[in-house]
């Protein structure tokens, strides 16, 4: 990682755990747990023009993609994984990616969500 990347990533991770630590204290009160703010991570993609069209890529990799989307949950599990947590609202498991508990919720609650 470059120097400025390597600063992001730490301020990044110092503030996750800021917000760590006060989520557990809401987690104790409130008895449930929300995550930080998932649009952190748009931090980390840029928008480039190259001659196939219009591409979103990770500013910690090389990884690039014609859909932001997947761009973001790469960004989400390949360089922070265990840092968010999603619950489904219809069993209450936990997740550690969005994507994980979209595909959780399509497969094993698709009679539910009609």
């Amino acid at each position: 990682l470059k120097s400025t990347q390597r600063e992001m990533l730490i301020d990044f991770r110092l503030d996750l755990l800021n917000y760590e630590i006060n989520a557990k204290i809401e987690y104790y009160y409130f008895d449930y747990f929300v995550g930080p703010d998932r649009s952190l991570l748009l931090e980390y993609i840029v928008k480039q023009q190259d001659e196939s069209g219009i591409r979103f890529k990770c500013t910690m990799c090389t990884m690039t993609n014609k859909l932001k989307t997947n761009v973001v949950n790469h960004v989400e599990s390949a360089h922070f994984p265990d840092t968010f947590a999603y619950s489904c609202d219809y069993c209450g498991k936990i997740f550690k990616s969005l994507n994980s508990k979209n595909v959780h919720v399509s497969k094993m609650h698709r009679i539910l969500r009609t």
